[in-house]
């Protein structure tokens, strides 16, 4: 008998919580708690924020930027040096 596909779902989902989702809260939780613990949960907060607003535009800026680096060189294939 063939489980549901609602179940396989639901199931594939709380997997990968657990790999992922569960680790990222429990180093969230520690730095939160040390940070308090020396009196500046504050400056964990600015660091958080500005991780979120720098972290996405960095990737998609280094990504654009890799494209074109990559493209412009030797037939638009990365140096076989940079492997």
């Amino acid at each position: 008998m063939r489980m549901p596909v609602r179940f396989r779902f639901g199931f594939l989902l709380a997997v990968l919580f657990l790999l992922f989702g569960v680790p990222s809260f429990v180093d969230f939780w520690a730095d939160w708690l040390w940070f308090g613990e020396v009196g500046y949960q504050p400056l964990f907060l600015r660091i958080l924020s500005l991780q979120a607003v720098l972290g996405g535009s960095d990737s998609s800026s280094s990504r654009a930027c890799s494209r074109r680096t990559c493209s412009s060189r030797s037939g638009g294939s990365p140096p076989s040096s940079w492997w």
